[in-house]
């Protein structure tokens, strides 16, 4: 295959032609690795046939093992001190990784069935219209109701005004509303963003006001069904912590359900979009300004370097990717979640698709194939930090002079 994957004709294109020179560079079985990583399939590949509910079976799967991968690693994490050390981080990790799969159960699963995309899916594929319907809601309830967050139909009451794109990235937007209430907004004097998402992290009345918010929406809302379906998960969530020991509880679940899950909300909304506009998109060009991918990875180092300038390179990139990148990927940024802006674009540039956990491939394919109009590419970030800091840029702006 060529090395170069697309033509450089849309915004982004000379970033996504770079994380693919960085693939190819490394031996196959550390492609996958970098794919993985990244989020990015090569768009001249085919997609794997799978369903929405095949999905969701590997993703139930992939949250039990990492639960009981962050539970057993906490467990041994005390019987030596090397070895403790290094079982520490791997629960660690797995607990990030528990965090991913919850976030993934909302902002995937049960995000694409408030539009309905599993219902279009299999009717696409030809199940009949009520079933397909009830696949759709019975997704929508599941995956709220486990991870004991805004019940289905609230999320999709809520979400709806999200894609109204005279909205999308302002205050109306309900995802700017919440930005603003925890105080992450346009005049609110934010110097340093980064401080100021430590300081809501680690404010404990915030925690408890996203959880009051999330058991309010499963106990005081919605059908006596749907608070049915959240007592079994609410109950093996408090119930546990009298079974097993606190260490292994804490990492495999109460930590992710809790203050875990919330920590990589606030990451992911507040990295969604560029907030803090004072009016939506009114074209194709106005409406990708106010959308982006956040791909998670460093940009390996110039392979031309030498000596101690090579050595130097590879630790910072080392310690980004370890510290920075890998961590963001399992607990916030899912693989549609990377492409974010592309679940915006698609449906007003006429690539519409039903197969959600393909929606970056979706992207790069119109990108490669140079049917999408030029003013509608959205830029290619670097990750978190590279969108914290250009979100920082938005929050200091005067309000009144934007």
């Amino acid at each position: 295959m060529s090395k170069e994957v697309f033509s450089h004709r849309y915004t982004g294109d000379d970033r996504l032609n770079r994380i693919f020179a960085d693939r190819f560079r490394l031996p196959v079985w550390l492609q996958r690795l970098h794919a993985a990583q990244t989020g990015l399939p090569d768009p001249r590949t085919t997609a794997r046939r799978t369903t929405p509910l095949r999905v969701l079976a590997r993703d139930l799967t992939l949250l039990a093992g990492f639960s009981a991968l962050a539970g057993g690693m906490a467990s041994l994490a005390g019987i030596t001190t090397f070895g403790g050390l290094a079982a520490a981080g791997v629960s660690g990790l797995a607990t990030l990784g528990v965090v991913g799969r919850l976030r993934r159960l909302v902002v995937g699963h049960t995000h694409e069935a408030s539009h309905w995309m599993i219902s279009k899916f299999y009717r696409q594929h030809g199940v009949e219209k009520d079933r397909a319907r009830q696949l759709n809601e019975a997704i929508l309830d599941l995956g709220s109701a486990l991870t004991l967050t805004r019940n289905g139909q609230d999320y999709r009451a809520k979400h709806r005004k999200h894609h109204e794109e005279p909205i999308v990235g302002t205050l109306m937007d309900p995802d700017g509303m919440d930005l603003h209430a925890w105080g992450l907004w346009a005049g609110r004097k934010i110097t340093s963003l980064p401080r100021a998402l430590l300081v809501t992290a680690l404010d404990p009345v915030w925690h408890l006001g996203m959880i009051a918010s999330r058991l309010r929406s499963n106990f005081a809302a919605g059908s006596w069904q749907r608070r049915a379906l959240a007592l079994p998960a609410l109950a093996f969530v408090t119930g546990s912590a009298f079974i097993l020991p606190l260490q292994v509880w804490l990492m495999a679940i109460g930590l992710p359900w809790t203050v875990g899950y919330n920590i990589a909300a606030l990451l992911q909304v507040v990295t969604e979009h560029p907030y803090a506009q004072k009016e939506g998109g009114k074209d194709h060009a106005s409406h990708a300004a106010r959308n982006w991918m956040r791909v998670p990875v460093e940009l390996m180092p110039d392979p031309a370097l030498k000596g101690l300038a090579r050595l130097k390179a590879w630790t910072r990139w080392l310690v980004r990717m370890a510290l920075i990148h890998v961590p963001t990927r399992l607990a916030v940024l899912d693989g549609p979640m990377i492409a974010h802006g592309w679940h915006h674009m698609a449906w007003p540039t006429g690539h519409a698709f039903s197969d959600w956990w393909e929606t970056a491939r979706r992207e790069l394919e119109a990108r490669h194939a140079g049917d999408l109009p030029p003013e509608a590419a959205t830029r290619v970030l670097f990750g978190l930090p590279e969108a914290i800091g250009l979100q920082e840029i938005e929050f200091r702006k005067d309000p009144d002079r934007r």
